[in-house]
């Protein structure tokens, strides 16, 4: 028992990106939405999520001392940023306000990869279209 209490010390979830500043996302999905609350806006089909809001990337991913461990991000793109990073961010975003459906968030993160060039988004959609539910299920 003394061991696991050391672990879950080490162990725990990481915040992997914070916005620096606000970012906004032209989404269909969200037409006629209009949603205004502490992390994030839409209006106009826009998706605003404001500066500060911090998530894990794609998930599941803990820190283990100093090492990060869990599902990997993609390479970067051309502007430097990893493929998965804003797909990844809309997607948590989605999840966490829950005014689309389940499966029109994971089709958004679909799209976003896809526009990224993710060689594995259909392997990243269908891993969240298994195990997002436990997600979705969550606060």
């Amino acid at each position: 028992m003394f061991f696991f209490k050391i672990l879950k010390k080490w162990v725990k979830g990481y915040p992997y990106y914070t916005l620096k500043e606000d970012e906004t996302y032209p989404l269909f999905t969200l037409k006629g939405i209009k949603y205004s609350g502490s992390f994030c806006n839409i209006q106009d089909d826009l998706l605003t999520i404001k500066k500060g809001y911090s998530w894990n990337g794609c998930s599941p991913k803990i820190s283990f001392f100093d090492a990060v461990l869990g599902t990997p991000e993609g390479v970067n793109n051309k502007e430097g940023v990893s493929k998965t990073r804003t797909p990844s961010l809309v997607h948590d975003c989605l999840y966490t306000i829950k005014l689309t459906t389940r499966k029109e968030a994971d089709e958004v993160f679909l799209e976003l990869l896809r526009k990224e060039n993710f060689k594995f988004s259909y392997v990243y959609y269908f891993v969240v279209r298994i195990f997002g539910k436990k997600s979705w299920g969550q606060g």
